[in-house]
């Protein structure tokens, strides 16, 4: 299979996928991640000629335009949280999650994000939140992301706030690959799309991959050429 390349560039592939969960050649997700039966497509970008870093921050910016083309009334927004639990102290309570991200060089404004919600179990605490992203932000989000792989950009209808904020109160945990299967759930079931990572260290071909149901990804598919993989 020779992938179509993005209009964009003739250096990223697009490939479609018609089911995550079923096994192909481009990306598979382990069925243990679906929830509930619905099936999720894949809009695959990829660069194989770029270290995984570089291809992760290329590959998010042709993701994030694609999207703003094809769903131009949706919002982005990073659904951000803790990937591990935290200690239980004063340090973490004050700092919360964008305290903590500011702590590692990412400063994002108080007035940009949403309230910050806890979860709490034997072994620690968590700290979860929204944050509002334009289609040009891609290097924000790549920095968020990276410095907690836990977190996801989405890409919603804007009368979904209720949905979202349910999600970070329950907050998620961050699975050995791919996003959290109930996140990708509540995104997929508000007609929303999910955009993560793949690929690590070395890895050849490492990309973004935009994960939604057939409504949303059709459109995707007519903004950005692909291919079906085999």
């Amino acid at each position: 299979m020779t992938p179509e390349t993005d209009t964009m560039t003739t250096s990223v592939t697009v490939a479609w996928v018609a089911d995550v969960y079923e096994k192909n050649d481009v990306l598979t997700l382990p069925r243990t991640l679906a929830v509930g039966g619905k099936s999720v497509e894949g809009l695959v970008f990829s660069h194989p000629g770029l270290s995984v870093t570089d291809a992760h921050k290329e590959c998010l910016e042709r993701a994030m335009d694609c999207i703003d083309r094809a769903l131009p009334s949706n919002t982005f927004s990073v659904l951000a949280g803790h990937g591990a639990d935290q200690p239980a102290n004063r340090i973490v309570a004050y700092r919360r999650l964008w305290g903590s991200l500011k702590a590692r060089g990412v400063d994002i404004p108080k007035e940009r994000w949403s309230q910050e919600h806890e979860t709490a179990n034997s072994d620690g605490v968590r700290w979860f939140s929204r944050l509002v992203v334009e289609s040009n932000e891609a290097q924000l989000v790549h920095k968020i992301v990276k410095e907690e792989p836990a977190s996801s950009l989405v890409s919603t209808p804007q009368t979904s706030t209720d949905k979202l904020n349910d999600l970070l109160k329950a907050g998620w945990k961050l699975p050995a690959f791919g996003p959290d299967p109930q996140m990708l759930h509540s995104v997929v079931g508000i007609g929303g799309v999910l955009v993560f990572p793949y690929g690590a260290f070395d890895d050849q071909g490492a990309g973004q991959a935009i994960l939604g149901s057939c409504e949303p990804i059709r459109s995707l598919r007519t903004a950005c050429r692909t291919t079906q993989p085999q």
